[in-house]
């Protein structure tokens, strides 16, 4: 119980932390650019911008479809799993601690559906994502030059290495589990913590069996088209504005300004996200920085903000429908 009350603290203290950023980013903002960035967008620039986020959302939202369709045999609705992407993504920021067992709960809530089944495929999701944004940041090294940056062949070989395992556990994820949960009891960690690895290699394989080879390779076609959209998103945003900036090197910014998002372990990335985005797209294009911080802040407020108001509402939705029927 202590375990998780600190927990708990730590998640808050991290999204008060992620707000001060986000607070720092906005006070840095040139507002009269922003007002004449925002003022530009013209009606079917909207549209298109609006288009391409529902597009990625609804790829997820087939994804997931799809990997509780396989793994629980229970037939979900795309709209059920498009609601479940939007909770998902608003609970991540404004439930702390309680983002790996959101879109558990709802198909626990709705069908029935076991956590124990469920919460499996979570990981096998974010296996995909990581994937995805590493191939895009492997990509972008390779088109992209950081000035008076060192070892940048060091890291692009650190990252090739990193995609080939992981490509490995998504080639072989089964015998990469047998092995982890092999080595779980001789592991320097707490008995407590050697018994959750191994009890979750074993969910995530009872999990992994239920996809052949087909699904894995259709499952990483729809993860990869998922953020290639998002780049396309930002690239078009930036061309709007003028800011013109290759495609591969606006992959490269996406997806390292997500990692360094995830790493940060704040809820949502907030703040981090937009401010290492702008920052690195600065140094890479030398273009015009409140212009930059326009175009990160309107991809941001599109891309995820606008997801958390509509996915909160859902949550809100979902809680009343649970007490109407109990």
């Amino acid at each position: 119980m202590k375990e998780l009350l600190k927990k708990f603290r730590l998640k808050h203290l991290l999204f008060l932390l992620g707000l001060i950023i986000l607070i720092f980013f906005l006070n840095s903002l040139d507002l009269v650019a922003i007002s004449k960035s925002l003022s530009s967008l013209t009606f079917s620039s909207v549209i298109i911008i609006l288009f391409l986020t529902l597009l990625s959302i609804s790829l997820r939202a087939y994804r997931w479809q799809f990997l509780t369709s396989k793994a629980s045999g229970e037939q979900i609705s795309f709209l059920f799993s498009f609601k479940s992407i939007l909770g998902g993504v608003a609970a991540a920021s404004l439930i702390p601690g309680r983002i790996e067992l959101s879109k558990p709960l709802l198909l626990k809530h709705d069908f029935d559906i076991p956590i124990s089944k469920s919460f499996p495929l979570m990981l096998i999701e974010r296996l995909f994502d990581l994937f995805s944004v590493l191939i895009f940041l492997v990509l972008g090294l390779f088109f992209v030059h950081l000035d008076g940056a060192t070892g940048q062949g060091q890291i692009r070989m650190l990252l090739v290495l990193l995609c080939l395992l992981i490509a490995g556990m998504l080639l072989s994820p089964v015998s990469v589990l047998k092995m982890l949960q092999k080595a779980a009891p001789r592991l320097p960690l707490p008995v407590s913590f050697r018994d959750k690895i191994a009890l979750w290699c074993e969910q995530i394989i009872s999990s992994f069996t239920a996809f052949n080879e087909k699904s894995f390779i259709l499952i990483a076609a729809i993860s990869v088209a998922a953020i290639i959209l998002e780049i396309i998103r930002l690239w078009y945003i930036l061309h709007f504005l003028t800011v013109s900036v290759p495609f591969m090197a606006v992959g490269f910014v996406l997806s390292s300004s997500v990692l360094i998002g995830v790493l940060s372990a704040i809820p949502g990335g907030i703040g981090v996200v937009e401010f290492s985005a702008a920052n690195i797209l600065s140094s890479l294009t030398g273009a015009y920085p409140p212009v930059i911080k326009s175009a990160i802040l309107i991809d941001r407020m599109v891309a995820y903000y606008l997801l958390v108001a509509v996915g909160s509402l859902l949550l809100i939705f979902w809680k009343k429908k649970k007490e109407i029927v109990s």
